[in-house]
């Protein structure tokens, strides 16, 4: 009875097509986009979008200014205002809101990493492996020159 379940689940699933998704900006559907939402993608928009997305801590985020003010979900933050909230105040609980710049807040110690290149380095990866010993033993003598590593 469930196997029967479990397979007409997936035959409803089948017509289903995914309209988003995570893409590289270098593979951006632009043309399916164009097409679908009379809207152009260009390498100049795709650019900029990248700049402007970052990984942020276990999450992601991104800038909403040029001076770096991010915009992310509460849960990549969260250990953050628990921290800033030490200083007497629960902003967990209350909230925050910053009227000037100034009066922002920081969190001390996250890190935010921006993506600035995509490199496709297949061939790099690939020509070595084509080259490289196939079987466990022959891997260990061309490493070691034939001898067991130190430590074994």
């Amino acid at each position: 009875m469930i196997r029967r379940g479990l397979l007409f689940v997936c035959a409803l699933a089948l017509p289903l097509v995914a309209d988003e998704g995570l893409w590289l900006f270098n593979q951006f559907p632009k043309d399916a986009v164009s097409t679908k939402y009379s809207f152009d993608v260009t390498d100049a928009f795709l650019s900029k979008l990248q700049l402007a997305s970052m990984r942020l801590g276990s999450g992601s985020g991104s800038f909403v200014t040029a001076h770096g003010l991010i915009f992310t979900n509460h849960h990549v933050v969260t250990d953050c205002i628990a921290k800033l909230s030490a200083s007497g105040r629960d902003y967990l609980k209350d909230g925050f809101y910053a009227t000037t710049r100034a009066e922002e807040l920081r969190c001390p110690g996250l890190e935010s990493g921006v993506l600035l290149k995509i490199e496709d380095v297949t061939s790099q990866v690939k020509e070595p492996m084509a080259e490289a010993p196939k079987t466990p033993a022959k891997t260990a003598a061309a490493t070691w020159g034939g001898r067991a590593p130190r430590g074994t």
